[in-house]
Order: structure tokens, then C-alpha cells, then sequence
């Protein structure tokens, strides 16, 4: 059985290679034929052919993705271990042009791309597959680093800001390091198109922090005014300013609660806005 598994590899390996074998001719017959050809000896030059036996019965073939393990035929098992064993001894870790090393998903999305070509009868081009995968690995990627802007913002900001440089210089943190997690996890970004798209999108962000920001501190600001100067407005009601020396007493009370509202914390950028608005409106 040894010499007869043997002599069958051997052969499938002989009339693999006769496969292989390419035509002298420049027509564009002989081009078409040639270029799978070509493909195969560039991109797989090592070639061992492994042999599986029938992992059951055939009566319980139909059943196979619901059978354990221990079911399966021991040869079948033995000669999977034996064909992981080679893989995992033997094989490089698959890289496109540029050294970039193909992980899990990258290489699901290029065998996908090859069956699909396959199937719909198109040509199989590593060109147009590596171009689908900078697609979807560097839009991916942009959303990666917005996801992790958002993540430091949301964890550094707290709204609203004393001023809008503490806003402007937390945006910058965090948009250095979108970056870099952009950088790390995109490829083959050609003119930095999916950099750009990043750029555009974390400055729509600032833009909404900043918005953010000037409406928290005026809630913020309105509000403080609002318990602060209400008592006042009680003692006006209650006439208390409406005698002799009221009025000093009134502007005595006026800059008393006005110091009381700028030494509150955490006013933001909006303290003075509010206040005149509030002033000009009594």
C-alpha cells in the first residue's frame, strides 16, 4: 500500500508538471493559456501532493460536519496531522510585494476574491485581489482609528473645557494616535487616499467636540448664574434695595456675586458671554 500511495504522489506530481508546461507562441491564444501557468510556477514554486483516504464511510458522508472526531477513520486523522505537521514546518508566512505578511483575514478576503474571479469566469489577477484587500483592509482600518479617537476623547474629555486650547491639545493627543493605530493596521495605501479620508473625518470630530464644548459651557455657566444670582432677585422683589443706600448696597451685592460666579471651576469658554447676555437682559 506504501509503494503503490508513493508511486500515485509521484505520478499526480509528473502530470502536474506536464500541466505546467507553457507554449512557445506570442498569439493571444498562447498568452491566455500560458498566463495561469505562469501564475502557478511564480507563485507556488514548491509542490508535494498529499493523499487523504475517505474520512468515513460513504453512507455517512452527508452526515460529516455533525460527526466527532473520535468517528472519523484513524488513517484519515493520521494523514491530516501528518499534512498539518508539513504546513506548519515547511510554510513561510504568505507575504504580498513590499513584505507585507497576509494574517487570517487577509488571506480570506484574497481566496475569495480568487473563487469569485474563478466562478464568474474571469482570470485570477494577484494585482486586482491585493487592490480589493487594501480596500477593505484600509477602510477597516480607518474606522479602527476612529474608534480609538473616540475612545481617548470620550476617557480625557471632560465638557466643558477651562479653554479651548485644553479641547484643541486633547484632540491632539488622541488624533496622533488614531493615526498611528491607522498606520499599523492599513497597507498599500496609495497617495495616502484612506490617510486623508482619516484626516477629514477626525477633523469633523474636533469640529463636533468644539460644539460640544461651547454649548456644555453655556448649560454650565447659565445654570451657575441661575443659583448664584436667584437670591438676588429675590431681595430686589422684597424691596431690600429700595431705601437709603439701597443702591450702593444693590452694586456692593452685584460685585460680591459676580466674583462668587468667575471663581466657580469648570465654567469653560463661554463665562463671559453668558454673563454679559445675562446682565444686559435685566
Amino acid at each position: 500500500n506504501i509503494y503503490y500511495l508513493a508511486l500515485y504522489r509521484n505520478t499526480y506530481i509528473r502530470q502536474f508538471y506536464n500541466f505546467l508546461n507553457v507554449f512557445l507562441g506570442t498569439s493571444q491564444k498562447d498568452e491566455t493559456f500560458n498566463l495561469p501557468r505562469l501564475c502557478i510556477r511564480k507563485f507556488f514554486p514548491k509542490k508535494k501532493c498529499f493523499v487523504f483516504d475517505r474520512p468515513v464511510h460513504r453512507r455517512k458522508l452527508a452526515q460529516l460536519e455533525k460527526l466527532q472526531d473520535e468517528e472519523l477513520d484513524p488513517e484519515f486523522v493520521q494523514q491530516v496531522a501528518d499534512f498539518c505537521s508539513y504546513i506548519f514546518s515547511n510554510s513561510k508566512t504568505k507575504t504580498l510585494s513590499g513584505g507585507i505578511q497576509v494574517n487570517g483575514p487577509r488571506l480570506e478576503s484574497l481566496v475569495l476574491t480568487y473563487v469569485n474571479a474563478i466562478s464568474s469566469g474571469d482570470l485570477p489577477c494577484m494585482e486586482n485581489a491585493v487592490l480589493a484587500l487594501a480596500q477593505i483592509e484600509n477602510s477597516a482600518a480607518v474606522q479602527k482609528a476612529i474608534a480609538h479617537y473616540e475612545q481617548q476623547m470620550g476617557q480625557k474629555v471632560q465638557l466643558p473645557t477651562e479653554s479651548l486650547q485644553e479641547l484643541l491639545d486633547l484632540h491632539r493627543d488622541s488624533e496622533r494616535e488614531a493615526i498611528e493605530v491607522f498606520i499599523r493596521s492599513s497597507f498599500k495605501d496609495v497617495d495616502h487616499l484612506f490617510q486623508k479620508e482619516l484626516a477629514a473625518q477626525l477633523e469633523k470630530k474636533r469640529d463636533h467636540f468644539c460644539k460640544q464644548n461651547q454649548e456644555a459651557s453655556s448649560d454650565r455657566c447659565s445654570a451657575l448664574l441661575q443659583v448664584i444670582f436667584s437670591p438676588l432677585e429675590e431681595e430686589v422683589k422684597a424691596g431690600i434695595y429700595s431705601k437709603p443706600g439701597g443702591y450702593r448696597l444693590f452694586v456692593q451685592k452685584l460685585q460680591d456675586l459676580k466674583k462668587k460666579y468667575y471663581e466657580e471651576p469648570r465654567k469653560g469658554i463661554q463665562v463671559t458671554k453668558i454673563y454679559l447676555s445675562i446682565m444686559e437682559s435685566c
